[in-house]
Parts: C-alpha cells; structure tokens; sequence
C-alpha cells in the first residue's frame, strides 16, 4: 500500500500500545473532526499529550498529522470504519490501533468524507495571489537566526472578496540555504516548461 499510511501506522502504533484511551480522545478523533483541515492542539492539550506519551511537541505534531494521513487514506479509498480496520491490520497496525481507528471512522467518517469532497479537488485551499519579503539582519553569528520570510497568501471567496493570510518563517544559516536551493530548483523547471 502506501508508504505514508505505513509510516502513519508505525507512528500511532506505538502511541495506542502505550495509552489506547488518550490516543483516541486526543489525536485520533481531534483528527477526524479537523477534516479537511489539519488540527494543532491547544496548550493544555499538548501538555497533557506530552506527559502521557512521554513525547516530543514536533513528536506531538507527527502523530496528530498520522492520524490525518489515516483518515485522508480512508477518505480517498472511501473506506468505512470496518475497511479500515481490515486495510490497517493488512499494513502492519495492531488491533488495537486499527480498532480505535476503525471506530472513530465510523463515528466521524461520513461527515468527514462530505467536508473533505466539498473543497475544490478535495484541497482546503486555492491559492490566488502570493506576496513575499525577505528580511536579512547585516550582522549576526552562525547559530543566529539569519532571516525572516513574511508570506502572504489570497484565496478568492465566493462573495468575490479575497481573504489574506499571514505566513512567518523563520530560518538559520543551513535551512536558508536548502531554501534558496530549492527556488532556485522551482525556477529552472518552471523555465523549462516556458
């Protein structure tokens, strides 16, 4: 199957061996709920979550985007709850987790799937108009954070109206770098296609 849904399934494997109950009430099911969109756990959640997985907050993250990819792979599959227990247990997920999955599928997964086919080819978003600035400080040493980038993005509504969305992302020396890399590996194909 695919390597996401079983990377999804180690990840959440090893959360639902240690806290079955606390796996669904605060990953899997704030996943389902979410959809399409992804969901961010409040503070108090998170620490919660941390303290009874013993995990990592960028850990935390990983598991709530898990059960997303779960979820999405049901919807694409238009899985119910039953076929998805069957499809995890086939991908190497326990029966618990594949249990816990399954039932809260079968509780949000119909709701989930319409909110999910309701979005412009299934994507939450389109993107009509993109501005960008790039600040660089003048002095600073390796380990400083060596820029800043504003985004902002437009989608259009229906009323006709765009909506504008604030992205800040800040970088360090190397991931400034890899950045700029990749533009510039976006550019040259987007040449190559004109």
């Amino acid at each position: 199957m695919s390597n996401k849904l079983c990377r999804a399934i180690a990840v959440l494997d090893a959360l639902a061996s240690k806290n079955e109950r606390q796996c669904i009430d605060r990953i899997l099911t704030p996943a389902a709920a979410a959809l399409p969109n992804r969901f961010e756990h409040e503070h108090d959640a998170l620490a919660h979550i941390r303290a009874t997985f013993g995990v990592t907050v960028s850990e935390c993250e990983r598991a709530s985007g898990s059960a997303r990819d779960v979820f999405m792979f049901a919807v694409a599959k238009s899985l119910t709850g039953e076929e998805l227990v069957k499809t995890l247990v086939e991908n190497g997920s326990s029966a618990l987790l594949a249990s816990a999955a399954g039932g809260v599928w079968k509780a949000e997964g119909e709701r989930a799937a319409k909110a999910v086919r309701s979005m412009p080819f299934g994507a939450p978003e389109v993107l009509t108009d993109l501005q960008w600035e790039l600040r660089l400080p003048l002095t600073g040493s390796k380990q400083e954070l060596v820029a800043g980038l504003d985004l902002e993005l437009s989608k259009q509504n229906p009323c006709g109206k765009p909506t504008v969305e604030t992205v800040n992302v800040e970088f360090d020396r190397a991931s400034l770098i890899d950045f700029f890399g990749k533009i510039e590996k976006i550019q040259s194909q987007l040449d190559s296609l004109v």
